[in-house]
């Protein structure tokens, strides 16, 4: 299998995803490792602080519920149409906010904010 170069120009670059348990098999780190090329660093499980993408969950959860959604056909609707509310704006806020809770973290040992 070839190796997929991600992100080539820009030098080293590490891969991080959480310590969820589908994350912790050898052979899923291994994938990563040989297929992707990169560095895989430690991350604690279910740190929603550390994960942008979480943020955009939880706005996401709230329009989802508004709705109220009583059947599956609801429920796809409701999720695709809070989907398609996110904007940029609201994605970069979330990246941008990330080295300040990186910190904050830090000074908390740790511990989830």
């Amino acid at each position: 299998m070839e190796k997929v170069r991600l992100f080539s120009r820009r030098g080293k670059w590490h891969f991080l995803q959480d310590d969820a348990s589908s994350h912790r098999p050898s052979h899923v780190k291994d994938w990563i490792k040989t297929t992707l090329s990169c560095e895989l660093l430690p991350h604690p499980p279910q740190s929603p602080d550390l994960n942008p993408i979480e943020l955009i969950w939880a706005i996401m959860k709230v329009q989802v519920e508004a709705k109220r959604p009583r059947n599956k056909t609801q429920l796809k609707g409701a999720i695709e149409k809070a989907w398609e509310s996110i904007t940029i704006a609201q994605i970069k806020k979330c990246r941008d906010d990330l080295p300040s809770k990186m910190n904050k973290i830090i000074n908390c040992n740790g511990n989830l904010l």
